[in-house]
């Protein structure tokens, strides 16, 4: 598959591992006084902050690459892991942090995908998919079991913290990971081709 696309999983998978499934955040709208019809609120405004910023968010990762695109919606999710972090039982705190988790989603979803797909060889784009997918479903059950577990025995606020500090170590090591051909949007890249020649990726 080469060497860039697991190099660019390992960063993926460390956002896996940093990453709070959303249904803790609709868990902590009901913990700080929503009840339960009202925090699927909380979902909700996620979804319509996903449709406000995926688009123009969409248009970034194509010119500046991957790597601004993770930068940014990494920073995203930490700002809305401090919100948390910090806000004690104050409602309005859950609804601003699913705008700021709305953004991570817009701008981290999409690069993904598409880092998969620009990454493998062409005769193995399925064969990528399937690798990508079974990681993540590996890394969210080891997440969602630490993150349950460490706010079952200490906190909600303590998952928060550990969430946004393995997401700011993602961040300092995705420069030191992510492979050359994915710090280069992708209108740069096509500019290259045009002038150079690009080579496909080796099996």
């Amino acid at each position: 598959m080469g060497v860039d696309f697991y190099r660019t999983l390992s960063v993926i998978a460390l956002y896996g591992l940093g990453h709070i499934n959303e249904s803790l955040l609709e868990a902590r709208a009901v913990e700080v006084g929503f009840g339960k019809a009202e925090s699927t609120l909380v979902v909700a405004l996620l979804c319509f902050s996903v449709f406000l910023c995926a688009y123009p968010l969409g248009r970034l990762d194509d010119k500046y690459g991957h790597a601004t695109t993770f930068a940014l919606g990494m920073a995203a999710l930490v700002a809305g892991d401090l919100v948390l972090l910090f806000s004690g039982a104050w409602p309005a705190a859950v609804f601003a942090a699913c705008g700021f988790w709305g953004v991570h989603w817009a701008v981290v979803q999409g690069p993904m995908l598409s880092a998969v797909v620009g990454m493998a060889p062409p005769h193995l784009k399925g064969t990528a998919f399937g690798i990508f997918y079974t990681m993540m479903a590996v890394v969210a059950m080891v997440a969602n079991t630490m993150f349950g577990s460490v706010w079952h025995m200490h906190s909600a606020t303590a998952a928060f913290g550990l969430s946004a500090l393995i997401i700011v170590v993602t961040m300092v090591l995705t420069p030191l990971l992510l492979p050359a051909s994915a710090k280069v949007g992708r209108r740069a890249a096509a500019g290259g081709a045009a002038a150079g020649g690009l080579k496909p990726a080796a099996a």
